[in-house]
């Protein structure tokens, strides 16, 4: 398994323009560790800080459908579907659609 240095954070951090850079970033980190807890924390906070749900979903969706043993994006799935309206009205619509396909 690949390690990413506390150099390169620091470094990608430093770079940000703006929060989408964020979001790159964190998606960096998942390549190499999609279980890392500080990135997960971090997504949570920069989601919520700068409004950044748009894909969210679908994210989340993708990291579990990737290892379904990956309990940080199930955590943070159910986190989201208890704090988000969004994020329920989208779950109650898929499972819907699967019931009637």
């Amino acid at each position: 398994k690949r390690t990413i240095s506390f150099g390169i954070i620091e470094d990608a951090y430093s770079n940000f323009k703006n929060a989408h850079d964020g979001k790159i970033v964190l998606e960096e980190i998942f390549i190499s560790d999609s279980k890392n807890y500080h990135a997960w924390s971090y997504r949570i906070w920069l989601i919520e800080h700068f409004n950044l749900w748009a894909g969210e979903f679908e994210f989340i969706e993708d990291m579990i459908k990737e290892d379904p043993s990956n309990n940080s994006a199930c955590l943070i799935d159910i986190f989201w579907l208890r704090s988000n309206e969004n994020f329920q009205f989208k779950l109650m619509k898929k499972k819907l659609s699967m019931l009637f396909s």
